[in-house]
């Protein structure tokens, strides 16, 4: 079945009955390498069901085929193909509907306020399901990535939904309504990063000492339980101790946003919002800083050039722009309105705010 959907239509329907017991997976167009898939066969066979997110079907159709040559068994089947389907390719599309005729097919507008990662969520009967596991949501574009990532601090989706990098690292939001178990391997670390604001006060157990360091746990096989008593926190369970990089101020970050290294690049992220102006990612794919009162942006781009404006660390106030298509004035942004995607109508632009820090990342 093919429709055309916006976001307020959307009924969440999958998994069709409850299955508490069962994961349920969630494939989008981020980075995603297919040996890593097949790895994962196992746990998908075991699962509830496949949603397939727009260019998530190119992985796919190279993840069953690669299956296939392998023969390796193929239990689990999507349920469903979604997205404006401007970033799967067409042969894959014909593979998808040859190979599952019964796959329900979503569409939506291109032009919409919402992402593919969002609508997905939308859809699926969190509540039924034992996790929604989600690869591929991350890696192509870092304001889309840490879009996705503010999504789930926005729906409170405490342990619920994980995202699952290409190199294991998993992501999941740690808060407050109930504890969230952990089981940490001996070479596994966990980090905690303190986004949209801070939260207060971190129940640990077994007891560990937590400041506003990035690495808490090292060394022991254990299973750990954590729960904030107010907010929430990103939680990273990682394979390997990331050294803590020193920054200077006015350094500019050329190496930034390689594979597998999403621990290291949020934490220079999160040193752009430490220190607004002072810290500059600037790599060849885009230039990152952020905004304070003090420390107002200005730049020369190129008209048409995509930028966002992300209030990473809590609301900001008083956004003012000037040479962008859709202009804030005297706005705020908080973590339920992202200033995802905007475009430059003028060579320079402009942004200032009154109250907060705002991530602004302009794509080369």
């Amino acid at each position: 079945m093919n429709s055309t959907l916006h976001l307020q239509d959307l009924k969440a329907r999958f998994p069709s009955a409850p299955q508490r017991e069962k994961e349920l997976f969630v494939i989008g167009n981020g980075n995603l390498n297919i040996e890593e898939l097949i790895h994962l066969v196992d746990r998908i066979n075991l699962s509830a069901g496949i949603l397939l997110v727009d260019g998530g079907g190119n992985h796919f159709c190279r993840f069953f085929e690669s299956c296939q040559q392998r023969k390796i068994e193929l239990k689990a089947l999507p349920l469903c193909l979604l997205g404006d389907l401007d970033s799967i390719t067409e042969e894959s599309q014909k593979k998808l509907t040859t190979w599952f005729p019964n796959m329900e097919v979503i569409r939506f507008q291109r032009d919409k306020d919402y992402t593919d990662f969002e609508a997905a969520l939308q859809l699926i009967r969190i509540d039924w399901v034992a996790r929604v596991v989600v690869l591929g949501a991350l890696g192509n574009r870092i304001d889309h990535t840490l879009g996705n990532i503010l999504y789930l601090f926005r729906e409170r989706l405490e342990g619920k939904v994980c995202l699952l990098t290409t190199h294991q690292e998993l992501l999941c939001v740690i808060g407050a309504k109930s504890p969230l178990k952990i089981a940490l391997l001996p070479d596994q670390g966990l980090s905690l990063f303190p986004l949209d604001g801070k939260p207060k006060e971190l129940l640990v157990s077994p007891t560990k000492a937590f400041d506003d360091s990035y690495n808490l746990f090292f060394g022991a096989h254990q299973e750990v339980e954590l729960q904030f008593k107010e907010g929430a926190a990103l939680g990273i369970v990682h394979q390997s101790k990331v050294p803590q990089t020193h920054l200077e101020p006015g350094m500019h970050i050329y190496e930034f946003n390689a594979p597998g290294n999403l621990l290291k690049d949020l934490q220079i992220v999160y040193e752009c919002i430490k220190r607004p102006g002072d810290i500059i990612i600037d790599s060849p794919q885009f230039r990152i800083e952020g905004i304070s009162r003090d420390k107002p942006f200005s730049a020369a781009v190129e008209i048409g050039q995509t930028i966002s404006l992300i209030p990473l660390a809590g609301i900001v106030r008083g956004i003012n722009t000037a040479g962008l298509k859709w202009a804030l004035n005297s706005q705020w942004l908080d973590i339920d309105f992202l200033g995802i995607s905007n475009e430059a109508i003028s060579t320079k632009v402009n942004v200032t705010v009154d109250e907060g820090v705002l991530l602004c990342v302009i794509n080369k």
